[in-house]
C-alpha cells in the first residue's frame, strides 16, 4: 500500500471495522448491480490470500471497465500479478466482450507503471493533481488496453509466464 496510502486511512490510524464493513458492502452492491467483479487471489502453493483483483465501473453497454490489483508484498515479483491480469483480462475481452479496459495509478508509482507496460497498455492521459497524499497533490495516470490489442498482449503474457515457470522448476 506504499503507493495507496490515501486508501489506507493512515492519517486516521488505519481502517475502522465500520469502514471495512462499508467497503465490503459497497463491493457486494457493485457485484449485484454487475458494475463490479472482485476476485480474491488464492496462492495454491502456500494456501494464503495473496491479494485482490478485479473490475469496477463495468459498463456492458459501452463495453468498458477499469481493472485493478492489490497484491500482498511477499508475492511481488513471482508472476502472480501477471497471471491474475492474464486470467481477468481474457475473461473481460473474451467472455464479457469488452472493448476497452482502463487502469489507473499515481504517476509516482513506478512499479505499477512498469507492470502496466508489461501488460501492453498505453498512457491515455494524466489527471493533474487529482489525489491529495502526504500533504501534496499527486497526478494520476490513466492507461488503456483495447480488445484489438488483446490477442498479441495475451500471447506475450503467456510466453512471459511460461518462461517464469520454467525458471522456477
Amino acid at each position: 500500500m506504499n503507493q495507496l496510502q490515501y486508501m489506507a486511512h493512515l492519517e486516521e490510524g488505519g481502517w475502522t471495522l465500520e469502514q471495512v464493513r462499508e467497503r465490503y458492502e459497497k463491493w457486494a452492491e457493485g457485484q449485484k448491480a454487475q458494475t463490479n467483479l472482485n476476485f480474491t487471489i488464492h496462492v495454491k502453493t502456500t494456501d494464503e490470500v495473496g491479494g485482490t483483483c478485479g473490475f469496477k465501473h463495468i459498463d456492458l453497454l459501452h463495453r468498458k471497465a477499469e481493472y485493478g490489483i492489490i497484491l500482498y508484498h511477499p508475492f511481488w515479483n513471482a508472476g502472480v500479478s501477471l497471471e491474475c491480469a492474464l486470467l481477468c483480462l481474457d475473461y473481460a475481452f473474451t467472455d464479457l466482450q469488452l472493448h476497452r479496459i482502463t487502469f489507473e495509478t499515481l504517476t509516482t508509482n513506478k512499479r505499477a507503471e512498469a507492470f502496466l507496460k508489461k501488460l501492453g497498455t498505453h498512457l491515455e492521459c494524466t489527471q493533474k493533481e487529482s489525489f491529495f497524499e502526504n500533504g501534496k497533490f499527486q497526478d494520476n495516470g490513466i492507461y488503456v488496453l483495447f480488445e484489438k490489442d488483446w490477442p498479441g498482449v495475451k500471447q506475450k503474457l503467456q510466453e512471459k509466464l511460461g518462461r517464469q515457470r520454467t525458471r522456477v522448476k
